[in-house]
This record gives structure tokens, sequence and C-alpha cells, in this order.
């Protein structure tokens, strides 16, 4: 077998060291902790309806493909009407009535991390509790009426309509545990926009981006939800400052 000729160490290192610095580089260059000079997001903000997605309707949507292809792959009898309490689906509840509100609690967190939202009895397998699963998911999805962002150099403070404040600091990761499991959530900016990361355990994740339109002065957030079951699901909500 012929044999590849060795590379220099010396021309070696350099061009390994030079594609670590630019991948960091790229992935430092994704959000960044320090705040804009004058943030567009601070202030009172109150939701539009009329111009934002319906939550039910998405959820809705979401829940009957999950359906469907259960019924397929797995020949679910009861699939349309199922009613198994305790399927094992773990919900971020308690996150909103606002954005950044977050759980007080987590009573019904599953610890184990499973998520798998289906039982089984010794025959066939019982469908999911498809109505618990929906509940849910409105109650991750659903935008506060009102909201209140306050923004430092290095955190941004985020109040919910009934919730309370809840800090989120920019220069470091750190860990929440609410009724949809435990999460690793990173914050920062993106110019004037300030995302918010979460990671869960159960390999779900969850985006919540929040931008401003300088121009008609409105509120953009928009929340990504990669639920590792039922799928993903977007919802946007429009705010005006009031």
């Amino acid at each position: 077998m012929p044999q590849l000729p060795d590379l220099p160490r010396r021309q070696l290192a350099p061009t390994i060291l030079a594609a670590s610095i630019l991948g960091l580089s790229m992935a430092c260059a994704t959000v960044r902790s320090t705040a804009p000079a004058n943030p567009l997001l601070s202030g009172h903000w109150q939701l539009d309806k009329s111009a934002s997605d319906l939550v039910d309707t998405k959820v809705s949507t979401a829940i009957a493909a999950w359906q469907a292809k259960l019924r397929k792959r797995s020949g679910y009898p009861d699939a349309g009407n199922a009613g198994n309490a305790g399927g094992g689906y773990g919900g971020h509840g308690g996150h909103h009535g606002g954005p950044g509100g977050g759980a007080q609690g987590g009573s019904s967190v599953d610890q184990s991390g499973d998520t798998s939202g289906e039982e089984f009895d010794m025959l066939r397998p019982l469908a999911p509790d498809f109505a618990e699963v929906r509940r849910r998911l409105v109650q991750v999805l659903t935008p506060p009426d009102r909201v209140r962002f306050d923004t430092g150099t290095e955190f941004v403070r985020i109040t919910p309509d009934r919730v309370p404040p809840r800090d989120y600091r920019t220069d470091e990761e750190f860990s929440r545990i609410d009724e949809y499991g435990t999460a690793r959530i990173d914050a920062g900016w993106s110019g004037d926009v300030f995302e918010l990361r979460a990671r869960y355990s159960s390999h779900a994740t969850l985006i919540e981006h929040y931008a401003v339109d300088a121009r008609t002065d409105t509120l953009t957030v928009t929340y990504h939800l990669n639920d590792p079951m039922v799928g993903k699901i977007e919802v946007s909500s429009a705010y005006h400052r009031g």
C-alpha cells in the first residue's frame, strides 16, 4: 500500500491553529454579551393580538400531524382521543405567561428526562395523553399580554404580566428546572436583537428571539420550539409600546 508523505509538524501546527481560531471566532460572532449602546428593547410592551399568530392553531396543527404519524407507525387505535394520564410528557409550562417568566417551581418535572410521551402494556403501546401535551404546549408558547424589559451592560430583566421578573445574564450560561425539564440557557445580543437559547435534557430546544423594528417601533417576539416528539413549532407575536 502506498504511503502518504508525512507533513512537517511546523507546517501542520499553524494550519490547525488557524482553523481553530477561525471556528472560535465564527461561534462567538453569533451573539455577544454586551448590550447595544441604546437598546431598543427597553421599556413596556403591549401585545397586538390581531397581528400575532394564533397559538391554539399552531399547536393543534402540530398535534394533529404527530397523531397521524403515530397512527401510521404504531397503529394506535385510540390516537385521536387518548387519555392515559401520566403519559410521561413534560411541559415547559409556566414559562409563559411571559417570555423569561419561567416556571415558579416545577412540580411535574420528570427528573429522569424521559419525555417519550408513551406508555406500554404487555401487548401493545398505549397512546400518549394528547390533551395534556396540547395543554402544556399552549402554555409554553402563549405570549404575555404585557411585558417589560430592563437592560444592563451584561444582563436583561424580563418582567411579564403576573409573573415575577427574571434576570438573564449574558456573560454566563446557567441552568434552570421548570415543568419542561432541566435546561442549559444562553442569553446574548446579535445587534439590537436579544436571544434566549434553552437546551433541555430531553433534547428539546427553545429559542426566544426579541427584535425591535426601529422604523415602526414594533417588537416581534418569536418562539422556535423543537420538541423531540411533536416536532417544530414557531409562534410569532407583535407588540407595541404601552
